[in-house]
């Protein structure tokens, strides 16, 4: 019959136009000025590919090997970095063995990136710890003998400013999804409140799958960096949202063919639907945060990081120590991270606390 063969038609259509409609936002937004400014003021260090040589190659596919247990984005950092002095060495000492790299070449190498390329203090830092990383593992391998990176003081990473976001800016964004009675408008409600409330990294977010939730204690399991486990607690408000929209998310995939039900409603796949009909990616996490900013009239940063820079600032401004903000973000035990996070609050907090507990309090006068 028609009826049934015109109703897939419309539907067809309209997933398409969908699909070109955000693509178009997309594009919109990489056309702004705010975002070219950005581009252009920027060096795109990681948009370059150094050529390397057989030989150097074979050490990089060594050195990424060793490199599994670590974040993505680490192993990308590290190898980039270590492309990098490789092509130097190539170019401006015609490829030397690896048993002969020494301090002058890493000095070298140091004055080339800030003289020539014009890095900053933060991407010298990265390049030459991923080198120093490199040239560590030719030390345990039994290659070089002698660390070239001894004594060689890297240039002092910078801290800069960050711009954290307010309660209302999260409540206007919140309250933008929630308008929208729909699977995708509860969906960012979920996603924003478990930025905001757990402190995920991007990528642990978008990791989450039916078997990592407890809904008896209220806790999500997520491995983060360096394959690290942990209990995230959210809190009640974050994991109702997240209950909505799984709720939400079972409906729209009964109405899904039998195969694309088992493909997307298995507990150990990611929990988050595309609109494209798979699997939430990070772009469209940061186009879907871009748009949510937009639509509530937020004009501060939104993206992934900000979100977790906020919620360590907001559970530091409530009283939570630095081992319990160590333990919910996945951080080292000994890590300064916290105050990295947490710093744009920081002196407010030391004079309130100070205020409170100063020793001259308990003196009569």
């Amino acid at each position: 019959p028609l009826g049934p063969a015109l109703f897939k038609l419309v539907v067809r259509f309209s997933l398409l136009l969908q699909v070109v409609y955000t693509a178009i936002q997309e594009v919109l937004y990489l056309m702004t000025p705010e975002t070219t400014s950005l581009a252009r003021s920027t060096k795109h260090y990681r948009k370059k590919d150094w050529d390397v040589g057989a030989d150097y190659q074979e050490a990089l596919d060594r050195f990424g090997n060793s490199l599994k247990t670590k974040s993505a984005h680490t192993q990308r950092n590290y190898l980039h970095g270590t492309r990098c002095f490789l092509h130097f060495l190539e170019e401006r000492w015609g490829a030397p063995d690896l048993e002969a790299i020494s301090r002058e070449h890493v000095e070298e190498f140091i004055n080339y990136l800030i003289g020539e390329e014009g890095y900053g203090a933060s991407t010298v830092r990265t390049f030459a710890i991923a080198t120093r990383v490199f040239t560590k593992k030719l030390i345990r391998d039994d290659v070089l003998e002698q660390d070239p990176f001894a004594q060689i003081e890297l240039p002092a990473a910078t801290m800069p400013a960050v711009e954290i976001l307010t309660l209302e800016d999260v409540q206007a964004m919140v309250d933008v999804a929630r308008r929208e009675k729909s699977l995708w408008g509860k969906r960012d409600v979920a996603a924003m409140l478990l930025l905001y409330s757990g402190g995920f990294r991007q990528q642990e977010l978008l990791n989450i799958t039916r078997q990592d939730i407890d809904w008896k204690r209220g806790t999500i399991s997520v491995i983060g960096k360096g394959r690290k486990h942990r209990e995230v607690d959210p809190g009640p408000v974050a994991m109702d949202a997240l209950d909505r929209y799984d709720a939400a998310h079972k409906r729209y995939l009964r109405g899904l063919r039998r195969h694309r039900q088992a493909r997307l409603g298995a507990t150990d796949v990611p929990l988050w639907a595309s609109k494209r009909g798979g699997f939430w990616g990070s772009s469209g996490l940061s186009f879907m945060l871009r748009s949510r900013a937009k639509q509530g009239g937020v004009t501060r940063p939104v993206n992934p990081h900000i979100w977790r820079h906020t919620g360590a600032t907001h559970d530091a401004d409530n009283g939570m120590t630095d081992m319990e903000l160590r333990d919910k973000y996945g951080w080292s035990p000994t890590s300064s991270m916290p105050f990295r996070y947490s710093r744009s609050t920081l002196r407010q907090r030391t004079l309130d606390r100070s205020q409170r507990i100063a020793a001259g309090n308990d003196v009569k006068i």
